[in-house]
């Protein structure tokens, strides 16, 4: 009888220490499993939200330069404001979606504007002479983008583009673009899914434009911390994540000074880890079953 108690006394025992060994195996495959499944996740969202991106940089690299180069076609006509004026009426220049919502041209010799759109489309002329931006297109041969102005339920961002006649510069041009209409901005961001959300950001950390996804204003919202931590990078490209979300992080588009930031939830990036989870919860409750 005490040998019958002994013997399954060791059995409950001998089964207790293979349960635990079990668990032990699933819980050491499982965590395994995670690491490499996010692995795996962090390296193709970072290479979905690379050529997103580069999508999106190449998307606004033809629209900027086409503008621009649309602007240097005027060139030939700053010594005759009648002229220039005529050619700029017949081009789609002051079109708001496709062209500009306002637009000038600075004579450096008079130091005088001449706009070529209705005085509601501008800003103040102080304004613009007192813009950086504006200020390192006098002086040199690239074209500059501004910061953001506030006009009339709108923002404008200007493309100053400096004119030279022969080695000596004699003005700029400016061309204000509508952030609420421009296809510069309504068209750079749609290459990101309805998952993901990206931000395009100027030098200055201010925003441009978002994807058009589905969502409320309040989830379009970024915190100030983030978009703190995204402009700390000096690298062409960063990821980092918060509790919330993960962040892709572009400082380089080769295109003016304009950067993206690339937001996708959490809960999408770790779907799969959970997948994998509930897998082996599966495996450990069949595997105990005969227990």
């Amino acid at each position: 009888m005490e040998t019958k108690k002994m013997m399954r006394s060791y059995f409950f025992q001998i089964t207790a220490v293979l349960f635990i060994l079990i668990c032990l195996v699933i819980a050491a495959l499982a965590f395994t499993a995670d690491r490499v499944t996010i692995s795996r996740v962090e390296q193709q969202t970072e290479k979905q939200s690379e050529n997103s991106v580069e999508v999106s940089s190449n998307a606004l690299r033809d629209s900027i330069g086409n503008l621009h180069e649309e602007i240097m076609g005027l060139q030939v006509n700053v010594n005759n404001m009648n002229e220039l004026e005529r050619v700029v009426r017949e081009t789609n220049l002051l079109d708001i979606d496709t062209g500009f919502k306002s637009f000038f041209y600075y004579d450096l010799k008079t130091k005088k504007f001449t706009w070529f759109s209705s005085e509601d489309r501008r800003i103040k002329d102080s304004k613009i002479l007192e813009d950086d931006d504006f200020l390192q297109a006098l002086t040199s041969t690239d074209f500059h983008m501004s910061k953001r102005y506030p006009l009339q339920s709108d923002y404008l961002t200007y493309m100053y583009v400096p004119v030279r006649n022969g080695s000596e510069r004699v003005g700029i041009f400016g061309g204000g673009l509508s952030l609420m209409n421009s296809l510069v901005f309504r068209n750079s961001l749609e290459s990101f899914d309805d998952e993901t959300m990206a931000y395009l950001f100027n030098s200055k950390g201010e925003p441009l434009a978002t994807s058009r996804n589905l969502v409320t204003d309040k989830e379009r919202v970024l915190t100030q911390s983030v978009v703190d931590r995204a402009f700390q990078t000096v690298e062409p490209y960063d990821i980092f994540s918060t509790n919330k979300d993960m962040y892709y992080f572009a400082r380089d588009l080769k295109v003016t000074d304009w950067k993206i930031l690339v937001r996708t939830p959490r809960s999408v990036f770790y779907e799969p880890v959970y997948t994998t989870r509930q897998q082996y919860l599966v495996i450990a409750a069949l595997t105990l079953v005969p227990v």
